[in-house]
């Protein structure tokens, strides 16, 4: 169940060190190595594309301000599906977004984008079953008994419940798709809830995003491109920037804006006049920012702290 209109649920605090922390988000891209995931008509594998998107939207993440990606798979290796969990929690991982492309083998014009999230009830579709089937067999490919490794998970669904983290998985989930939906046709206009083995992190906020058919000639076509790559990659960074201004975890930046201030560095703008035109101290604005040498440039965004 999703909060109620009007309401504004916050995300647990993490442990922080000293001063306000960036937001880490984990980024998987989809399959690799022995595992190519499904393979397009025209014999593009699945773990190419998502490998590559999955690059893109890390540069984006990592040239905004109070946000750090890590990727957890960077090659084309074979990863187990809980190995990839485990990394996103060794990571402290604020969300967790694993990158695919969908596939239909019966309907080559199957076509656009959907998000899914883990759901405790069942699939929302057949199409949603057999898609979270195939990519949990994942695994049986790269020689992983999924007997022993997976946790259990009535008990991961207690702990997601405790903790919110359902709840703040379909949030960032409704974000993404949203700014999916301006990049081009989604294949659902809601969320999609399936037993993705690869979203039971219990204490991770995660979603799946299926950002095309690669079995549909003409969006294999453009997952191809890296322009097309780069759309998806910048909707979903869009999505990830909405859910986190509203939900801000505490203890982070994002959570340290004050309001949303910021200020965009202008041509002899000075730290010291920027802390006096906001009524703030010049070391806050040193540590919100991590400005170690003071040294500013035209265009840069700074968080402005609460006076």
């Amino acid at each position: 169940e999703l909060p109620a209109a009007g309401s504004s649920p916050t995300p647990a605090a993490k442990p922080a060190g000293n001063g306000p922390r960036d937001l880490i988000i984990a980024i998987d891209p989809g399959h690799g190595g022995e595992d190519p995931g499904a393979i397009g008509v025209n014999g593009t594998p699945e773990k190419e594309i998502t490998l590559a998107i999955a690059r893109k939207l890390a540069n984006l993440i990592n040239r905004e301000t109070g946000m750090r990606a890590q990727l957890v798979r960077d090659g084309d290796y074979y990863l187990g599906l809980y190995k990839r969990i485990e990394l996103g929690r060794q990571y402290d991982a604020d969300l967790f977004i694993s990158i695919h492309a969908d596939a239909n083998q019966q309907d080559q014009g199957a076509a656009g984008s959907s998000v899914f999230v883990l759901s405790k009830d069942g699939a929302t579709s057949k199409q949603a079953k057999w898609l979270a089937e195939k990519e949990n067999n994942a695994d049986r490919i790269g020689g992983v008994n999924t007997g022993d490794k997976a946790p259990d998970l009535s008990k991961i669904l207690w702990e997601m419940a405790q903790s919110g983290t359902m709840e703040f998985s379909n949030l960032a989930a409704r974000a993404v798709l949203t700014n999916l939906n301006k990049v081009g046709v989604v294949h659902h206009g809601n969320v999609q809830k399936a037993g993705f083995a690869v979203l039971k992190a219990p204490d991770i906020p995660s979603m799946l995003v299926e950002t095309a058919f690669i079995t549909n000639p003409e969006e294999e076509k453009r997952l191809n491109s890296p322009d097309f790559q780069a759309q998806l990659a910048g909707a979903i960074m869009e999505g990830i920037k909405e859910y986190f201004a509203n939900h801000p975890p505490p203890g982070t930046r994002w959570a340290s804006k004050g309001g949303g201030r910021q200020h965009v560095i202008g041509k002899g703008d000075t730290l010291g006049r920027i802390a006096k035109q906001y009524a703030v101290s010049v070391s806050s604005l040193r540590s919100l920012n991590r400005l170690e040498d003071g040294s500013l440039r035209v265009g840069q965004v700074l968080i402005i702290p609460e006076g």
